[in-house]
């Protein structure tokens, strides 16, 4: 069976491990609460451990990477804490590290991370982008975001725009491949923006696909995407979002994604009559086109099953779908190449209008 789960290991930003994460956390705060003056000690303690508490151990040690990499977009091989202590000076001014970065930086942070945006009208929108996003295989895209909102706090079309256009050049990053050196290159330009007091304008214009971006990403696209293993899920559930008539965001921890056609039907097989030829076979098995979203695991031997009974047993349980794109399939007769020739070029275009390439 075909298959590929979106639940993925991410890459850390701004942090080797989360055992230095948490030792930077430990090290800053004490060299931030051992520069208060006794009398102030407790208040911004409390500040600090209730921050903590509120986004829970794991994401307050990530909070400390996403700090470092606002200010120090540029990745060395210092420790978080040598980083922060370098820019921010924390003995030096322990009540502007809570004031002004982790309370701001952390409530940031935390509606981000959690898809809880309170941005007006909008906020359904917003928070369905940060979703999507949160499939990324890398999360570079949440210090810029961190750096935006924290200081700025936009509501409605304003975050709105500014989250498409993070969402389009993460998107654009993911499907394209890019390597480490090219996103921290790409993000901190977008940091560097925000965080210098840049219009929206001049940030959007940080985050604008060249032609050779918007090229590849076209070229993967439309190619065979199922080879694609790290970025096929996400891509899918993008295209399958963006058909819904409703802002639709799913739990994506069972999704797979799985061939229509077999990829590789046995000589006798019913799918063989409309698709004798192996090259054209070949050709579109491992496209858009051809492919679909199942939200829980299947029997094997069902992969195999002529048109019909793979419809009823495979994609649908009594007829119903949850995926658009998976009850697409159900209206169809046959499935042949003319029919997936068509469908992969209404499944490439929604792309192409969804990240405007």
């Amino acid at each position: 069976r075909s298959k590929n789960s979106t639940s993925q290991r991410r890459e850390p930003t701004g942090a080797s491990s989360k055992i230095s994460r948490k030792a930077s956390a430990d090290l800053i705060k004490s060299e931030v609460l051992s520069a208060l003056a006794p009398e102030d000690r407790n208040y911004y303690a409390q500040i600090w451990e209730r921050l903590e508490a509120d986004l829970g151990v794991a994401a307050f040690e990530e909070l400390f990477g996403h700090i470092r990499t606002i200010h120090n977009p540029k990745r060395n091989n210092a420790s978080i804490a040598a980083d922060i202590r370098q820019t921010l000076k924390p003995a030096s001014a322990p009540k502007a590290i809570i004031e002004q970065e982790l309370e701001p930086k952390g409530r940031a942070f935390r509606a981000l991370s959690q898809a809880d945006l309170r941005v007006g009208a909008q906020s359904v929108e917003a928070n369905a982008l940060l979703t999507a996003m949160a499939r990324i295989r890398f999360q570079d895209w949440m210090p810029p975001a961190i750096a935006y909102f924290a200081t700025r706090r936009p509501r409605g079309d304003e975050a709105l725009r500014f989250l498409k256009a993070l969402d389009r050049m993460s998107y654009a990053l993911f499907v394209n491949g890019a390597d480490e050196n090219t996103r921290t290159a790409r993000y901190g330009a977008v940091i560097a923006a925000a965080r210098d007091g840049g219009s929206l304008e001049a940030i959007e214009a940080a985050m604008a696909l060249t032609p050779s971006e918007k090229n590849k990403m076209k070229n993967v696209l439309n190619g065979a995407i199922y080879q694609k293993a790290p970025i096929r899920a996400a891509v899918l559930l993008r295209i399958d979002e963006s058909l819904s008539e409703t802002v639709a965001t799913y739990d994506t921890d069972k999704v797979t994604v799985e061939h229509i056609l077999p990829q590789n039907p046995h000589e006798k097989s019913p799918w063989l009559e409309h698709w004798p030829d192996s090259k054209l076979r070949r050709q579109w098995t491992d496209r858009l086109g051809n492919l679909t979203l199942l939200s829980e695991d299947k029997n094997v031997a069902a992969a195999n099953f002529p048109f019909e009974k793979k419809k009823r047993e495979y994609f649908a349980k009594g007829g119903v779908t949850r995926f658009v794109l998976t009850s697409q399939i159900l209206l169809e007769p046959e499935w042949t190449a003319e029919v997936v020739a068509r469908r992969h070029k209404m499944m490439f275009d929604t792309a192409c209008r969804l990240w405007d390439l």
